[in-house]
């Protein structure tokens, strides 16, 4: 993989794992719905990264930037194909033969049933 996208994933992966908040950060649920506008606002500008949605002092939602989701799902996307690409290369290596018998005996089928059915 391209160095670039392994800093970039670095990076993402940073942000996602470090999940704490400033007091400016958190707003309780009715807060947020009276000044919704005001929050997209702080977004927009940068003056916060994210807003934490609580409702009884429970932490209920994050709300983030569509930059910030389109980066956390790359990065998400990324990391999957990643680990497809790491199952390819593990099964590439790996030659394995599975017998007639031990086919048969995984499935719900037996061998007079395959044999009655061949033409199929």
């Amino acid at each position: 993989m391209c160095n670039i996208l392994r800093y970039n994933l670095r990076i993402i992966l940073r942000r996602l794992i470090m999940i704490t908040f400033t007091k400016d950060e958190l707003v309780s649920s009715s807060k947020a719905s009276k000044n919704f506008g005001q929050i997209l606002n702080r977004l927009k500008s940068g003056k916060a990264e994210k807003i934490v949605i609580s409702k009884n002092n429970e932490l209920e939602a994050v709300i983030i930037t569509i930059e910030e989701f389109e980066q956390i799902k790359e990065a998400f996307e990324l990391i999957e194909h990643l680990e497809i690409s790491r199952i390819i290369e593990e099964r590439k290596n790996k030659k394995a033969v599975i017998g007639l018998n031990d086919l048969i005996s995984e499935s719900n089928f037996n061998r007079k049933d395959l044999e009655k059915n061949k033409d199929l």
